[in-house]
């Protein structure tokens, strides 16, 4: 290619470039639809660079698995959508690792989508194996990805704060509901089955103070529920650490804490993987805990679990007060 040439291709390229920011700005107005917001950059790639194919890989925030844009059901991915899911995927592992990566003349442009230094996934472009993709045609995915990720991260964002006023509004209609039940175990009862479902735990159970260094599950919902009325000393456990402490307690990892107590696990054949916990607190007085295990599918709790379930005990603690 000769200068005039390469001079005509590089203008080209930079209109493309202005033509697909524009476009991928105008994105904005679906903030509030993260999948519309992927898809949409999915497609302006697509139109702008030539190819075959455009996949965009997210890292699932809640899950770690990966998210393939556009989505299939397992059984209708065909064996070259199966390929560029795995090529991803490859590439992936290796910029976790901090290496780059140069897609000059190759088959394909795999690069990086960040936040921060963080790495949230990546775009596949994809074209035939005999076509190769110049310099030009790099950092134009690469534009167009820096536009996609700020308005990606405004998306995520909105859909953060949607989540948690949505979680605030359930824990307000439910203050209201289980103002309503006067009947205490009933009440606790209630309470122990909210909690599992607010932070998608697999049980929640709540252990009122007894005696003078007992704790008691008087409610128990998922998991163990064999539990109920039984006793354990309220200084073993996370739970004992959480009531002593007088402090939330989250470990996502149950094996590798010196605390956890294993023999509940042992009467009843239930294997705690995580644990978050919370003190049901008056004042200076801590009237027991209550404490959710296991996160479903195999997840981690998160700090907005911890958060949840601590206002969740904050009201506790007021319907216990009502019903004296």
């Amino acid at each position: 290619m000769n200068e005039v040439e390469l001079l005509k291709e590089t203008v080209k390229t930079l209109e493309k470039r202005d033509k697909a920011i524009t476009e991928i700005s105008s994105l904005l107005q679906f903030l509030s639809n993260k999948e519309k917001v992927i898809e949409g950059a999915r497609k302006i790639i697509k139109e702008t660079i030539p190819s075959e194919e455009v996949v965009i890989m997210l890292i699932d925030e809640k899950t770690g698995e990966f998210l393939f844009y556009p989505e299939k059901e397992e059984n209708k991915i065909t064996e070259k959508e199966e390929r560029y899911y795995r090529e991803i995927s490859n590439y992936y592992s290796i910029f976790k690792k901090g290496e780059e990566i140069d897609s000059e003349n190759k088959p394909e442009i795999i690069l990086p989508i960040k936040r921060g230094n963080s790495i949230i996934g990546a775009v596949g472009v994809f074209n035939s194996k005999h076509f190769r993709y110049s310099l030009l045609h790099v950092k134009l995915v690469k534009s167009i990805l820096e536009c996609f990720k700020n308005i990606l991260e405004n998306a995520v964002l909105l859909s953060k704060l949607e989540n948690e006023i949505s979680k605030m509004n359930y824990l307000l209609r439910l203050q209201r509901e289980l103002f309503l039940i006067k009947d205490k175990d009933k009440l606790l009862s209630r309470i122990a089955e909210e909690g599992r479902k607010l932070i998608d735990a697999e049980g929640c159970s709540i252990l009122l103070k007894k005696e003078e260094g007992k704790l008691e599950f008087v409610a128990v919902s998922g998991g163990k529920e064999e539990l109920k009325g039984k006793e354990i000393d309220d200084d073993k456990g996370i739970a004992g650490i959480s009531f002593k402490e007088g402090r939330p307690v989250m470990v996502n990892d149950v094996e590798k804490d010196e605390h956890f107590d294993s023999s509940i696990d042992q009467q009843t054949g239930f294997i705690t993987r995580n644990i978050a916990c919370c003190p049901l607190k008056r004042d200076s007085d801590c009237l027991g805990v209550i404490e959710c295990v296991n996160k479903i599918e195999g997840r981690n709790f998160t700090t907005d679990d911890l958060m949840h379930l601590e206002l969740l005990s904050e009201i506790t603690v007021i319907l216990l007060e009502t019903l004296k």
